[in-house]
């Protein structure tokens, strides 16, 4: 199906495998991997006109392999089970900032048990985050290294089910990059429950403090 005018693709639950470069210049504008997929060969979709992808957790650490050069993808939902970015270096090494940049929402799924270190920390144009309930830990440096932060990021939305939360989860994210300059953070517990379940690193919030915006009660 290579450089095809496939504009819509269903991969069925009994496939296990797609091979290298299966559908490289497709014109398909939305992906969705079911979690039943046990592996995607390198460039499997590169270089075609996503701009939203559905993708389980084991395809994420290595999601710039095999969605090569996907520079309209601006919405990615993380699905399945498990910690996102299990490679330690998850998507901000992956990715090359200047060609994959592109990403503005991420939506991970209630199934997601965790965010790993630096796992969302290379996509600069970053504007929201959704995290779901089932998220139990945010790791250092989630969201921005110095060199490679979301600067444009302007919300984030976390579930109640979160227990720990890293050091410096939007390092390298300041005022100048973004319209609003403020980072919202909105919990969809409350108050207390943030202040006295959550446990969070002195430092968690290094590089926004004063512009950060904290709502509680959200769903």
């Amino acid at each position: 199906f290579k450089s095809t005018y496939l504009t819509e693709l269903t991969i069925s639950e009994s496939l296990k495998s797609i091979g290298a470069e299966a559908f490289r210049n497709s014109k398909l504008r939305d992906l969705t991997i079911p979690d039943s997929l046990e592996s995607l060969g390198e460039k499997a979709f590169a270089a075609g006109e996503f701009t939203s992808a559905t993708v389980p957790v084991k395809f994420i650490y290595n999601i710039f392999s095999w969605l090569e050069h996907a520079a309209a993808l601006q919405t990615l939902t993380v699905t399945g089970t498990g910690t996102i970015g299990h490679d330690p270096d998850g998507i901000a090494v992956s990715a090359p900032l200047d060609e994959y940049g592109y990403i503005e929402t991420v939506i991970i799924a209630d199934t997601v048990t965790g965010i790993g270190e630096a796992a969302f920390a290379g996509l600069s144009k970053l504007k929201t985050v959704t995290i779901g309930d089932g998220v139990k830990t945010i790791g250092d440096n989630a969201f921005g290294l110095d060199g490679k932060g979301c600067y444009m990021l302007e919300t984030v939305n976390i579930g109640s089910g979160v227990k720990s939360i890293g050091e410096c989860i939007f390092a390298g994210w300041h005022t100048e990059q973004h319209a609003t300059g403020k980072l919202t953070v909105n919990y969809a517990g409350g108050k207390i429950d943030w202040n006295q379940k959550v446990s969070k690193r002195s430092n968690w919030h290094f590089d926004v403090k004063t512009n950060l915006v904290m709502n509680y009660n959200v769903k």
